[in-house]
């Protein structure tokens, strides 16, 4: 028997949405290393969300950083779900403090169906290793304006696609900035871990007496050290055998626009809700965007230019990429082996900037 449509289902709700728990079920949008940069103000019925800093951790990014446009995106997705389309969005990079607003009213909001909230709740990351047999027919998902989904099954493809991440993974490594970025993200107790921000120790894939080797690492000079006796290569190695290993991998393709970049967030969370949905792992990997813009930024440590845009170039020939085309997110896809982790989210009363009104 098929399913009734949410928009058949959103025609018979008459119950208003509470403000706090549109706030729980839109902040379930992914952002870098679970950051959720993102703020609420309520005046009247009016509700407004800009960028805001992530708290108690480093943000490289910035208010109008690529990561932090891609969070946006995938925020704004949610919340277009919720509301089912009922948000205004502003988005002017010009604006360096406030490059992007989006306005709801959610008293006009009604209480979404069950099936809807079950997608967004059920959106993972699963950092652990997967089947290799292929996932058969992907679910079908329409990119935004300014975005392409280029999917990739070739062994071939894939095994370039792992090379460039490894060139960028390395790279990684050595940076003090992303050195501190990971390990301010990080949450390793219990009392952390329910702050429900940051990277939960637990949701990495790690070999027994990895966490402790996490910790050990943790102060750059040790890093550093190691990295003289080659431990950057086997950590890239380590960091991207899974990709190469993958069955699919799925990648989110534009230009550097803003616009693009945010329309890729909006993308990225309607490919992961579905591919999550027909019961399909997903693992974002960041590396080959994120250092292939620092270069660019020239915010590389000297040495490391040419191996990323190796990266980069490998990448783009993988993939197709034409002029003025940049990966946005890579995606390992495929049938889990091992149940994840799911991380935590902030309470949605963490969300509202002080002075709220209810």
């Amino acid at each position: 028997m098929p399913r009734p449509s949410v928009t058949a289902i959103r025609l018979e709700k008459a119950l208003p949405m509470d403000t706090l728990e549109l706030l729980r079920l839109a902040t379930r949008a992914p952002s870098a290393d679970n950051s959720q940069p993102w703020a609420f103000t309520q005046h009247g019925n009016a509700l407004t969300c800009r960028y805001a800093h992530p708290g108690n951790f480093r943000d490289p990014f910035g208010a109008s950083g690529h990561a932090s446009l891609l969070a946006a995106g995938t925020l704004h997705e949610n919340l277009d779900l919720i509301t089912d389309g009922q948000v205004e969005s502003r988005l002017d990079s010009r604006h360096e403090d406030i490059p992007w607003q989006l306005n709801i009213r959610p008293a006009g909001v009604s209480i979404p169906s069950p099936e809807l909230c079950r997608k967004i709740e059920s959106r993972h990351t699963n950092r652990h290793p997967f089947d290799k047999r292929a996932p058969g027919q992907l679910p079908d998902c329409q990119a935004s304006p300014g975005v392409r989904i280029v999917t990739c099954t070739e062994s071939a493809r894939i095994h370039a696609l792992g090379d460039a991440l490894q060139l960028c993974s390395r790279a990684r490594f050595n940076q003090p900035e992303l050195h501190e970025w990971l390990f301010t993200s990080l949450r390793w107790n219990d009392e952390e871990i329910a702050a429900g921000d940051g990277l939960d120790i637990n949701t990495l894939h790690l070999p027994p007496g990895g966490q402790h080797f996490m910790r050990w690492i943790k102060p750059w000079h040790r890093m550093e050290m190691l990295n003289r006796l080659g431990i950057d290569r086997i950590m890239s190695i380590a960091d991207t055998v899974m990709v190469r290993q993958a069955p699919v991998v799925i990648a989110l393709c534009g230009s550097n626009e803003a616009q693009d970049i945010w329309n890729a967030g909006r993308t990225l969370q309607r490919l992961w809700l579905a591919l999550n949905d027909a019961g399909l792992a997903v693992h974002p990997y960041y590396a080959v965007t994120d250092l292939g813009n620092r270069r660019r930024a020239g915010r590389l440590l000297p040495g490391w230019e040419a191996s990323v845009l190796r990266g980069e170039e490998i990448c783009a020939e993988a993939l197709g990429l034409a002029q003025g085309e940049q990966v946005h997110m890579l995606l390992r896809a495929g049938f889990a082996r091992h149940a994840a982790v799911r991380a935590k989210r902030r309470p949605p009363q963490r969300f509202l900037s002080p002075g709220s009104g209810r």
